[in-house]
């Protein structure tokens, strides 16, 4: 039985996070 990752689902890798935080910094200040 084979396991399936659902979609939508993607982890945050290492080199992708420094670009999270700066989204995530982003949307604060505009709020």
């Amino acid at each position: 039985m084979a396991f399936q990752i659902p979609r939508g689902t993607q982890d945050v890798l290492p080199g992708d996070s420094e670009k999270w935080q700066y989204v995530e910094h982003i949307a604060r200040s505009l709020c």
